[in-house]
């Protein structure tokens, strides 16, 4: 069989075009319109929004060692992750967060950090890491963050970040990898240096002033310096970071007090005991007349639905109210719709249930009549935490539903999380019969529906 011979490169400086224009034609990206878009306020809406993407990093790291940890030694308990806001000596707002996760190795630091929208947890080494972890222990561990551009928001808000990290994998018996970065302004220059490579570390910020040398423990800490633009008097660091955060599987703690609710008290401990409380007579027949149709009971049952212990994945928890009215008349086909002349409505604590009608008046105009009953008692007895009552006023306001993924604050505005309720009590008015807490571990479900008639 004869051989081909082929040549080890091939020489095109000969080769022209016939009939079209050759040339480097192709989509391109201009970086800094890009870096324009990434740190702008249109893509997040929100000035502190950083704040989010660095707790979600931290928390996502601290999970991760303590993931691996507890195949070692089921016992393990992560340190809460520790968050600070302070001036320094030239007067300067900084934000702190210091976790005692997994820390960052050159390679991380090079490949990912260094890579705007090229995250560690997309990586194919990271893959190789959880065919590992799952080998040596059941379970799996998924992230919070997916993109790598986590840091980069800092800039829509921040001009400087610093940040000092440790870096060992647990049960491996390597020296431990330490790594101090700088960098000023987002076109800037990272300027790195390792204990390694013996290059002097600079002072890190801290509430308590100026920390030489480099981290002893694994873990990152990393400071963002507040543009003076962004500051303003009365910047309540507190509630800025409260905004990003509920029931966090691992603690968060800012100036010595743990934030976003405790998740035993939020996802674990139902709100309240099953009740059904009958309505007077006197008010059923005045519906009756109201309606012109036998009203013979009115209840208002509560129905508490523990989530946690209920769900069938262990990948959701919460807790679930339903505020249900059963209403029991005389002489109505099955195709009568109760739901059109009854609502429950509340605000605060006060809550009302009405039974109204519309008519018009002689001149043909649209008028509504009601007849109203105060159950504010019943809607008393359930204890929402007050970490999902927000003020506003004189009352306070239930946000629904209140969803969490691994202790960030996923706002539903989309509405993917559903309540298919109607099948179930007939009421298709939106009054708040369901008050909710989703907490997700692991994958975020894109489209999630419960079904009170199937399950429940």
């Amino acid at each position: 069989m004869a051989k081909l011979s082929f040549p080890e490169r091939v020489d095109r400086t000969g080769i022209v075009s016939n009939n079209y224009l050759s040339g480097k034609y192709r989509f391109s990206l201009s970086e800094d319109k890009i870096l324009d878009l990434l740190t702008g306020d249109d893509l997040y809406g929100n000035d502190f929004v950083f704040i989010r993407e660095l707790l979600q990093n931290a928390i996502d790291t601290v999970r991760h060692r303590t993931f691996i940890e507890t195949i070692r030694n089921p016992k393990y308990a992560p340190s809460p992750i520790q968050v600070s806001f302070f001036k320094d000596s030239e007067s300067y707002h900084w934000l702190r967060i210091d976790d005692e996760g997994m820390g960052m190795n050159h390679e991380i630091i090079q490949s990912h950090l260094l890579k705007k929208g090229n995250s560690y947890y997309n990586s194919d080494l990271f893959k190789l890491e959880k065919i590992k972890m799952r080998e040596a222990g059941e379970g799996d561990f998924v992230p919070i963050s997916r993109f790598g551009i986590g840091l980069l928001s800092c800039f829509m808000t921040c001009d400087k970040i610093e940040i000092s990290t440790c870096y060992q994998y647990p049960g491996e018996d390597q020296k431990l990898q330490k790594n101090r970065l700088t960098i000023e302004g987002r076109g800037g220059f990272w300027v790195i240096r390792s204990k390694q490579m013996h290059h002097q570390a600079d002072r890190m910020p801290s509430d308590h002033g100026w920390e030489k040398g480099y981290r002893d423990l694994p873990g990152t800490s990393i400071a963002c310096r507040i543009k003076t633009a962004r500051e303003f008097r009365g910047l309540d660091m507190e509630q800025k970071i409260e905004q990003f955060l509920l029931a966090p599987e691992i603690p968060v703690v800012f100036q010595g007090k743990s934030l976003g609710g405790d998740r035993n008290e939020l996802a674990n401990t139902p709100w309240c005991k099953p009740s059904k409380t009958s309505l007077p007579i006197e008010f059923v027949q005045r519906c009756s007349a109201l309606i012109n149709f036998e009203v013979e009971t009115i209840e208002i049952e509560v129905r508490p639905i523990d989530l946690s212990r209920q769900s069938a994945t262990p990948n959701l928890a919460g807790q679930l109210v339903l505020i249900i009215p059963r209403i029991k008349m005389n002489n109505v086909n099955k195709h009568f719709n109760t739901g059109q002349y009854f609502r429950i409505t509340h605000e605060g604590n006060e809550g009302k249930f009405i039974c109204q009608i519309t008519d018009r008046n002689a001149n043909g105009q649209e008028i509504k009549r009601e007849e109203s009953h105060d159950i504010t008692n019943i809607i008393s007895s359930i204890k929402f935490p007050d970490k999902f009552l927000e003020r506003h006023g004189e009352h306070h306001k239930f946000i629904w539903p209140r969803v969490s993924h691994n202790g960030i604050i996923v706002y539903d505005n989309d509405q993917q999380l559903q309540l298919e309720l109607n099948n179930f009590d007939q009421y298709n008015e939106p009054f708040s019969r369901h008050q909710i807490l989703f907490i997700y571990r692991f994958i975020l479900v894109p489209r999630y529906i419960i079904t009170r008639c199937h399950g429940f």
